[in-house]
């Protein structure tokens, strides 16, 4: 059998395996036995997208050495390692191949490495320092009321946009599709999704121009799996700075004061205040007002005191 004969053989279940790698890494549900099922199939072998996938995923389960050896096996490097920021930086510490890297790409990549969840300036040791936060979501008829200065604030997408909100975030929530003149260079960035710096994306490459963001947080894969298997589809941008929240205020009882506002609690008429976009069918809107509801409870019983808009 000729090499040409074998690789149309092999390139639908190669497909398929990668189509599987992305469900796994959209929903977070995916476990290290399973890794390493997948990483027995013939088919890896077929694809370097399904390779450099698998090590992503080991990356996000911080199991870097079962990464290095995954790309020690391809004895070489392509260009379609730059879909995979983690990889490609996991590379780069190991002295392993790189595809050939530009100068502005490799200074993109040190600092992202240096902004992407740091230890030092984790989003608990914000809000630790600020005393208390403000969640302020972008839902239709939002009165926002002041909070203490020195509080985290956090604002999503668009929200300069938003007629109720005057002052800056703290922390910008955006969707992994935001445009970089979204954001200003003085907040830091939380990007939703399920740890988008371990899908294939090129979203790392909009770094390259606007790289001056404090720090940028990434939402934890354990937060996004559970809400994921329980609301069936993907959780919005504030459910899960709520659930974030909820779990910090659970490991700091009685430390931090909050305030929520902004939140339809519900299926509303549009999605937003500033205009007339209906709410975004990807969501299941009814399941997160029942969950929105039970966090907000959490948030209650663990804050010194809570704040809520409705």
């Amino acid at each position: 059998m000729s090499v040409i004969t074998d690789y149309l053989l092999i390139r639908p279940a190669t497909r398929a395996l990668v189509k599987q790698l992305d469900g796994l890494a959209a929903s977070g549900d995916f476990d290290l036995p399973l890794l390493d099922q997948l990483r027995e199939l013939p088919e890896i072998t077929g694809s370097r997208m399904a390779v450099y996938y698998l090590a992503s995923l080991y990356l996000q389960s911080d199991e870097e050495s079962a990464a290095r050896q995954i790309l020690l096996s391809l004895n070489g490097s392509s260009s379609v390692m730059k879909k995979f920021y983690r990889v490609l930086s996991c590379s780069r510490r190991n002295n392993l191949a790189v595809p050939e890297l530009s100068t502005v790409e490799k200074s993109c990549i040190e600092y992202l490495d240096a902004a992407v969840n740091p230890p030092a300036n984790s989003i608990e040791h914000q809000l630790s320092e600020a005393g208390g936060f403000s969640i302020v979501g972008n839902a239709p008829g939002t009165t926002v009321k002041n909070t203490p200065d020195e509080w985290c604030r956090f604002y999503f997408n668009s929200y300069l946009k938003n007629p109720a909100i005057t002052d800056r975030a703290s922390i910008h929530v955006v969707t992994p599709s935001w445009q970089t003149d979204e954001t200003e260079s003085d907040s830091s960035l939380c990007i939703t999704g399920n740890s988008i710096f371990h899908r294939r994306s090129h979203v790392w490459r909009k770094f390259i121009d606007k790289k001056d963001h404090p720090a940028i947080y990434t939402v934890p894969r354990s937060l996004w799996r559970s809400l994921y298997l329980e609301l069936g589809t993907s959780p919005s941008a504030g459910l899960l700075i709520a659930g974030l929240l909820a779990e910090i205020t659970a490991r700091k009882p009685q430390t931090l004061s909050g305030y929520i506002a902004g939140f339809s609690f519900g299926i509303s008429g549009s999605n937003h205040e500033y205009d007339a976009e209906p709410a975004s069918s990807r969501h299941n809107w009814t399941g997160e007002a029942v969950v929105l509801k039970r966090l907000i409870g959490e948030l209650e019983n663990n804050c010194s005191k809570l704040t809520v808009e409705y």
